[in-house]
């Protein structure tokens, strides 16, 4: 019976090594379509995680731009309607948040 040495690179006293941390999650604010910006990103995730919508009045058109183009009928309806809401107040008033 023969005993074999096994090779240098299956050495137990070398430490293990971890594999390299995946990069960070980042999406391209370009990738989401024409007029995204961060208070459009942030809105849609909102909605997402939250069910709310949460967005700046003047953004509200992108939004449901945005929504449309994602296959998300709901915040679309939501950000047209909260806009339309918006349109009928006099200046000055604040609506509620849907």
């Amino acid at each position: 019976m023969s005993v074999e040495r096994a090779p240098a690179s299956w050495s137990l006293s070398s430490p293990l090594r971890a594999p390299p941390p995946p990069p960070p999650l980042a999406v391209r604010l370009d990738a989401l379509g024409p007029g995204a910006s961060p208070a459009t990103a942030a809105a849609l995730l909102a909605f997402l995680y939250c069910d709310r919508l949460e967005c700046p009045p003047h953004r509200l058109p992108h939004l449901a731009r945005l929504a449309d183009a994602l296959f998300l009928p709901r915040l679309a309806a939501l950000a047209r309607l909260h806009g339309q809401e918006l349109r009928k107040q006099p200046h000055g008033q604040e609506v509620a948040r849907a």
